[in-house]
């Protein structure tokens, strides 16, 4: 939980409480504790098939996909006042009260199917159909409870059900040819999003070349994602679809031990349905208010190490939103993580000990650059008194950096 932060009071007029007998001040000392328990399911079952007719291929899959969560979240925040003439040391946070405690569960079905045909000669050109229908059945409820000096000043409860079926159906015809020394893949997917009732048009192009150990490429194209799972509990309507041009450059070099691999790219987005990360909490706002800009470069190296497999990443990552409503032009995002680095060693324990068979030890050191997050405010009536508490700048605020290591060790029977 994120804890003392020094924050500068905004003014409001609303009926004052009674003032801590301690003067006049400008600042205001605050900390949050409290519990968050979560519970998180995934069971996924695929199936492939493909047989041959003639001079044709055809393929089919399906997949069921079942998700679960739970969550049981109960925080305090306090806030207190520091006089001009006193340590902050010496005061005891509590002066103001908010308590923020959060029930939920959401649970969502998805059964996709599709089929698709190519020629065995060559797989110039692949054509293909599919249907998916997503099932989405949750509840939550919040209730935000606010005390200014003992006294209860609000107690706000929000419950919200969502019980959904939408039916989607995609088709897609993909086309390769090689033009001199480059290869250029064509796609072009059609896609009916049933619950926004949408019809969209998404092409995607992709061209590469290699050159010896050398390797370039270059892809483009739109994608679109219909809202299926948490946005939907924080809706008044079904949202329309978030939309995304992507543009990637990547380049790549593989040598007999090791392969080297570097990538720019850039997302423009449009129609996105905001949120906020509170510590690992997403609140969306269940509408379509927000553009967004996302650029970065990805970079990663990855070898052998004497009998071990190693790789060394590094990601830099720019992410921004200007939200319809707001008036604060471009801000960072929840997800504007500036560096992220890893260190990773897996060493085959068959190589070394010929009866262990199939067994893998790694360790795993991940170094990230902390995140963006909302602070709350305390609030100052006319006559310089502590009255509640507000969302301050959004995003104006980041997490501290942090070290995670990771270590397991993989056995197969």
């Amino acid at each position: 939980m994120r804890e003392s932060a020094v924050l500068k009071p905004m003014r409001a007029t609303r009926l004052p409480q009674a003032a801590p007998p301690r003067g006049p001040c400008d600042t205001f000392l605050a900390e949050g504790s409290g519990s968050e328990e979560f519970r998180d399911e995934l069971d996924l079952v695929s199936m492939r098939a493909r047989t041959q007719f003639g001079a044709l291929q055809v393929r089919a899959r399906a997949h069921w996909l079942e998700r679960i969560e739970e969550e049981d979240t109960d925080q305090t925040y306090l806030a207190d006042w520091i006089p001009r003439s006193t340590s902050p040391d010496t005061i005891t946070r509590g002066w103001l009260t908010s308590r923020d405690v959060t029930t939920g569960s959401l649970q969502r079905r998805r059964l996709e199917g599709a089929v698709d045909l190519a020629p065995v000669a060559d797989g110039s050109w692949r054509i293909g159909v599919g249907l998916r229908r997503s099932r989405t059945d949750g509840r939550h409820s919040t209730e935000d409870s606010l005390l200014v000096g003992g006294e209860a000043v609000s107690l706000d409860t929000l419950r919200r059900r969502v019980s959904r079926a939408d039916v989607d159906a995609f088709a897609y015809g993909r086309r390769s040819w090689e033009p001199g020394p480059w290869l250029v893949d064509m796609e072009l997917r059609g896609v009916h999003f049933g619950g926004p009732g949408e019809y969209l048009a998404l092409p995607r192009l992709r061209a590469s070349r290699r050159a010896g150990q050398w390797q370039l490429s270059a892809a483009t194209g739109l994608a679109a994602q219909p809202p299926t799972y948490r946005e939907l509990l924080s809706a008044e309507a079904m949202p329309a679809s978030q939309k995304g041009l992507d543009l990637a450059v990547e380049v790549q070099r593989q040598t007999s031990r090791a392969r080297w691999r570097g990538a720019l790219y850039h997302r423009q987005g449009w129609d996105r349905v905001s949120y906020t990360l509170e510590d690992v909490r997403i609140r969306y706002s269940g509408v379509n208010d927000s553009r967004t800009r996302t650029w970065g470069l990805d970079t990663q190296v990855r070898g052998q190490v004497g009998q071990a497999v190693g790789s060394v990443t590094y990601s830099y990552l720019v992410s921004r939103e200007n939200l319809v409503d707001d008036g604060a032009g471009w801000v960072p995002t929840a997800l504007d993580q500036r560096h992220t680095a890893t260190a990773y060693l897996e060493d085959r324990m068959d190589l070394r000990f010929r009866r262990i068979q199939a067994s893998r030890f790694h360790i795993r050191a991940l170094f990230g650059s902390g995140f963006p997050f909302t602070p709350l405010v305390p609030v100052m009536d006319d006559s310089g008194q502590l009255t509640g508490l507000v969302p301050g700048p959004r995003h104006s605020r980041r997490d501290d950096a942090y070290i995670r290591f990771d270590v397991g060790l993989t056995q197969e029977l």
